[in-house]
């Protein structure tokens, strides 16, 4: 986490077997429409658990990724790409980590896949920083913006 923009000790800290305590409970539950991890520290081994844990909940509408502190540009990337051609998820909200092209593409490889069901998207952060465009400059990164 870069101490110089958080302080880490604001942070919930998963661990590997909480992890994987809730992702069979995802699995398990066909009731549940929405999670929010926010202010949460996350390593890449619970990354990869609750990568598994959404890729199971097929009653997921909502996800909502909030001011983490991990490595944005791969663990986020992969946090997103895990739910690419989610049967319910309707809606994403990220806040603060959209600062990368590679996640940018992350999610544009979310919302273009054929079995997207994404009707709603928001995008938010706090400070400075640029949002990276829906473009590399010579053509967009998801053609369903154009």
């Amino acid at each position: 986490c870069d101490q110089d923009s958080m302080e880490a000790d604001n942070y919930l800290s998963m661990t590997q077997v909480t992890a994987m305590n809730l992702s069979l409970a995802m699995q398990k539950n066909d009731e549940l429409e929405i999670l929010s991890l926010d202010e949460m520290e996350l390593s890449d081994s619970v990354v990869e658990v609750l990568s598994w844990g959404l890729q199971q909940c097929k009653s997921l509408i909502e996800l909502e990724l909030s001011t983490f502190c991990i490595d944005y540009h791969e663990t986020l990337n992969d946090l997103i790409r895990c739910i690419e051609g989610h049967p319910t998820l309707e809606s994403i909200a990220i806040k603060n980590g959209m600062e990368s092209v590679e996640t940018m593409k992350a999610l544009e490889s979310v919302l273009a896949h054929p079995n997207c069901k994404v009707r709603k998207l928001r995008l938010s952060g706090e400070g400075g920083g640029e949002l990276p465009p829906f473009t590399d400059g010579t053509h967009f990164l998801c053609p369903t913006l154009r």
